[in-house]
């Protein structure tokens, strides 16, 4: 089990630091560096990167590791802002809602890269808070404000910033 938990907490680390590189997979670290004798850190993959066709979009933030098998899925949150017109503009979940996604990449554990990646959201259910059931369209509780501190439009069909992540593995909860 011990094993399990350092290999886990291992990708978490790489993905982390590999994420935070701003220019391209190929390129030298600039925010992080190894400080234990022998670790290494290698990118697996950084924003405008393309997999299969799919862009990996900017701003990635919270993480979590899902083993598949002898490969593993990263699942990462993006913090794209609502307020951002070109996030807005970003069609997700089959054109049920726009802006911030959380990308699943495929990881081959053995070669250590990123084979696919794929926006995670294939459909929003809203909730409408006069009728209390599920909905199509965003609705807003009573006398909630229209726009939050930093401006951004509430209870639209534009994500905000999905920042944190919490990943169980399947059956844990």
């Amino acid at each position: 089990m011990k094993l399990k938990k350092t290999a886990a907490v291992g990708v978490i680390a790489t993905v982390a630091c590999a994420l935070a590189v701003p220019a391209s997979a190929n390129s030298e670290f600039s925010y992080m560096e190894p400080v234990a004798a022998g670790a290494k850190l290698k990118v697996l993959a950084t924003s405008g990167d393309t997999f299969g066709g799919v862009l990996f979009p900017g701003i990635p933030d919270g993480l979590g590791v899902l083993r598949d098998g002898k490969n593993a899925v990263i699942l990462v949150g993006h913090e794209l802002s609502a307020a951002n017109s070109v996030a807005a503009g970003i069609s997700r979940a089959n054109g049920a809602a726009a802006g911030a996604t959380v990308s699943a990449l495929n990881l081959d554990l053995a070669t250590q890269t990123v084979t696919a990646s794929r926006d995670l959201p294939s459909s929003v259910v809203w909730y409408d808070y006069a009728n209390k059931k599920a909905s199509s369209t965003p609705t807003s509780p009573a006398g909630a404000a229209a726009k939050d501190e930093y401006g951004t439009p509430t209870h639209t069909m534009t994500l905000n910033r999905f920042c944190s992540a919490h990943v169980s593995q399947p059956g844990a909860l």
